[in-house]
């Protein structure tokens, strides 16, 4: 029996697509954490799903960079790989008011 609920769920408001926590926030914040880690996992497949399907296409590496907000100039995989990369660690650190310290 299935008995998981979702805690992350997609929410699309117009052309925007948002990740939205429901339920009962809070009372295991480690139990959010791995639901979120869990809808991250997700993204990231789906994200690399659409990137294999551009490219499969024909999609040039700079209009995929382009399109994720990085690299415009990316003349590889590698490219997009390396600027989004760079991306996300600086989104975490503002998101995570980590500066490099541990807690």
């Amino acid at each position: 029996m299935f008995t998981h609920r979702q805690l992350v769920r997609p929410s699309r408001l117009g052309a925007r697509m948002h990740l939205r926590r429901r339920g009962r926030r809070g009372q295991d914040p480690v139990e959010d954490l791995r639901e979120c880690c869990r809808a991250s996992t997700a993204a990231d497949k789906a994200l690399g799903e659409a990137i294999q399907g551009a490219v499969a296409a024909g999609t040039p590496w700079r209009e995929i960079g382009r399109v994720l907000g990085v690299a415009e100039a990316a003349g590889s995989g590698q490219d997009v790989i390396n600027a989004l990369a760079r991306s996300k660690r600086d989104l975490w650190r503002r998101l995570w008011g980590a500066g490099g310290s541990d807690a």
